[in-house]
């Protein structure tokens, strides 16, 4: 425990409590410009001592000498990945908080000296990091991250999934230290839907738990054409997906460098499971990769492998699963 005790230092007057009666002498000599205090004899001053617990640090008065019933302002700062407590008396009577939880206040001694401590706590959480909501995975994906960060814990978690708020199933039980759990949706038997994570310390589920902040989408929406491959400029390269949801109609979007180039088409019905599309200017060569989205209702969407657009014949290469892998344009 650190102690700070601040002594009055006037520079010229020293004031000095004794037997009920202020005794106090003064120096002949002033420095330049500087003015004698004025000394309330009436009220009595009380010796004012602030110390610490825990790691973080104060701003206090310059003088720890204080007027009776004087609003004395105090701070105290918490170092990093701790937290502030609490106010405290640890010696003395008559000491009144503004607010003894509040790390901004004020105290006020109202009948003698006193010691007052700040308390500070280390910080403790668990935080889930991902998936924190709007993103869509598909129903046959098979590595699918739950991220989350935690400070002083230690033991197991549970890692849980809820749909509409709804509990529906345990995904594991892994150690707070791992930091995250690989969910394989594809066997996880689950319908298409929005979905939430929960995540809890197994020993104390109560007091450290978070969820995502809103739904995720397991999507039963899948693009299963252009996947990879390089595609002649004015030549055809149809758009096909797969989906149960035949009711609705997609929108189909054109993906460059992560955002949308343009719109290709809208209302088109899923049922139909293909769109022709013949890439033509002002579309220009490049690596592109094409989304496909389910228009209204839930936010149900797939986007396709990178692909290649280029000036002359159409070449077909092996489908590839990784939908994030870069594609080199062909060279002559």
């Amino acid at each position: 425990m650190m102690h700070h005790s601040y002594l009055k230092r006037s520079g010229i007057i020293l004031s000095v409590l004794f037997l009920g009666t202020i005794f106090f002498s003064c120096e002949s000599k002033l420095l330049p410009g500087v003015m004698a205090e004025a000394v309330d004899l009436n009220t009595p001053s009380y010796i004012l001592n602030i110390e610490i617990d825990g790691e973080g640090d104060l701003t206090v008065p310059v003088e720890n000498t204080v007027k009776k019933n004087q609003d004395i302002q105090i701070n105290a700062i918490a170092r990093s990945e701790n937290l502030f407590s609490h106010w405290s008396v640890l010696a003395g009577s008559g000491v009144v908080f503004g607010d003894s939880t509040s790390s901004t206040t004020t105290v006020t001694l109202t009948s003698g000296d006193a010691t007052i401590c700040a308390n500070f706590i280390p910080e403790v959480y668990l935080r889930l990091k991902s998936p924190l909501g709007g993103e869509t995975y598909q129903l046959t994906d098979t590595g699918v991250e739950i991220l989350w960060e935690s400070l002083n814990l230690s033991g197991t978690l549970y890692v849980d999934l809820y749909q509409n708020g709804s509990y529906e199933v345990r995904l594991g039980n892994p150690s707070v230290s791992a930091g995250s759990l690989i969910w394989d949706v594809s066997i996880s038997g689950r319908p298409a839907g929005e979905y939430t994570i929960g995540i809890s310390l197994a020993s104390d589920p109560t007091n450290y738990a978070d969820s995502s902040d809103s739904a995720f989408y397991l999507s039963n929406l899948l693009i299963t054409a252009p996947s990879g491959g390089a595609f002649g400029m004015g030549g055809n390269c149809p758009i096909t997906w797969s989906t149960d949801i035949t009711a609705s109609t997609l929108r189909i979007d054109l993906i460059k460098d992560g955002s949308v180039d343009r719109n290709l088409a809208t209302g088109i019905p899923a049922s139909a499971s293909s769109w022709d599309w013949i890439p033509a200017s002002p579309i220009s060569p490049g690596i592109y990769s094409v989304r496909v989205t389910r228009e209204g209702g839930e936010n149900i969407t797939s986007q396709g492998s990178p692909f290649a657009l280029i000036d002359g014949i159409t070449v077909t290469v092996p489908d590839s699963s990784d939908k994030t892998a870069g594609f080199e344009l062909p060279t002559t």
